[in-house]
């Protein structure tokens, strides 16, 4: 595709067109996404064994694996997308749509030689056929509210932080929704293909900082990262006549921040042109079936150390230790959760705005204060605090997302 190539006329294939003959296929394929889609797992990855296959679905964490039981089945259906995706070489991105429990998805399907052979990956990107709304994402009134009074605002940039790649593209798409309008001039860079969005000027990124002028939009939606000449670009006009929206992989609002000042942005840009970090963090929710009572204060020290570590340490550690009685392990895995001790993961948004007095440190230069000030200004600690009281998720659930950054 060449650079600044519109992706509107590009709609993917349907699952049931390419396993038409094959109806065992296509139910042995849905099954395994539905699967993953039930336990909050975007990417599935299909490795060949010596006996045929084997399943890992891949979280935020790592994998979890387990022995596929219908394999020819599996891979019957792989031969068929593959046979019916062209290219079909190995940095080829084949995608297609499927209809799910929830809804119709976008699947991606990605091939890497391993030593063992031909490896497929498959990555669901979500209900978003059509893209889904801001209140279908944020279920936090008081979060949505601030974000709306944000986006009233002609110019400015806002970054969206989240630890997957697909959340932060499905956040900024529903932006775009809310901004929408037949006055509104937007455009938004995505990075595969995508279903056409109303009203929305949808490009790929290789698109440079000219093609964008030559649109002269309103708001830029960067579902993925230009280069960063462009993004320097951007900025730029972020400050005078445009708004911006972009996504970027972070676990926490530093990082965010971090990112901009490595690309050379000077302070007083954050201070003046940032105008909020969403935070959006995966907590995994323990399983009701067989998850387990913490029952020594022995058990929670560990979490209450490593969260020490963070902003406001001696504080989040004193709640990690309060109410011994409503803590939670995850258990050992039932046929409820499918083994995992967990029961999927809620999503929680936390809009961080630059105050006066991260502002200043900015001005001053004192960059170390401003980004531990921007992390103490979270609200996820209160968060994490009632779900542990509720006895929704573990303290090491909380403690993973207050993990000690370096400054």
């Amino acid at each position: 595709m060449e650079p600044g190539a519109s992706l509107q006329e590009n709609w993917p294939p349907v699952l049931g067109g390419l396993l038409d003959d094959a109806p065992e296929a296509h139910e042995a394929l849905v099954s395994l996404l539905e699967r993953a889609r039930l336990r909050a797992v975007e990417h599935v990855h299909i490795e060949p064994t010596e006996d045929g296959a084997r399943l890992r679905l891949r979280t935020e964490d790592g994998f979890d694996e387990s022995r596929l039981t219908e394999d020819a089945l599996l891979l019957t259906a792989l031969r068929y997308v593959d046979e019916h995706l062209a290219p079909a070489n190995e940095a080829s991105e084949h995608v297609f749509s499927v209809r799910l429990a929830d809804g119709a998805q976008h699947v991606s399907v990605t091939r890497r030689t391993t030593r063992r052979g031909m490896t497929r990956v498959l990555t669901l990107h979500g209900g978003d056929l059509p893209p889904p709304r801001l209140d279908d994402l944020i279920d936090d009134a008081r979060q949505l509210r601030k974000l709306r009074e944000i986006l009233v605002r002609s110019n400015g940039w806002i970054a969206v932080g989240t630890s997957t790649r697909l959340d932060g593209e499905r956040l900024v798409r529903a932006i775009g929704q809310e901004l929408a309008s037949p006055d509104a001039k937007l455009i938004g860079i995505e990075p595969t293909l995508h279903p056409t969005v109303a009203r929305i000027e949808q490009l790929d990124r290789h698109t440079t900082a000219d093609a964008i002028d030559a649109f002269d939009p309103d708001t830029v939606l960067l579902c993925a990262t230009p280069s960063d000449l462009t993004l320097t670009r951007l900025a730029a006009s972020a400050a005078e006549r445009r708004r911006v929206v972009h996504r970027s992989v972070a676990r926490q609002p530093s990082a965010v921040l971090s990112r901009y000042l490595a690309l050379g942005l000077p302070p007083t840009w954050l201070e003046h042109v940032l105008s909020a970090v969403v935070m959006r963090y995966h907590v995994r929710m323990l399983c009701h079936g067989c998850k387990r009572r913490l029952t020594s204060a022995e058990q929670i020290e560990p979490y209450a150390i490593a969260a020490s570590a963070s902003p406001d340490g001696a504080e989040v550690s004193n709640w990690l230790k309060r109410s011994l009685e409503t803590r939670f392990e995850a258990g050992y895995g039932c046929e409820s959760c499918d083994g995992t001790g967990h029961s999927g993961a809620r999503i929680i948004t936390d809009l961080v705005v630059i105050d006066a007095a991260t502002r200043m440190a900015l001005r001053t230069g004192d960059l170390d204060s401003a980004l531990r000030r921007v992390d103490s200004a979270r609200a996820i600690n209160e968060v994490l605090e009632r779900l542990i009281a509720d006895g929704e998720i573990s303290p090491a659930e909380a403690a993973r997302h207050l993990a000690q950054r370096h400054y």
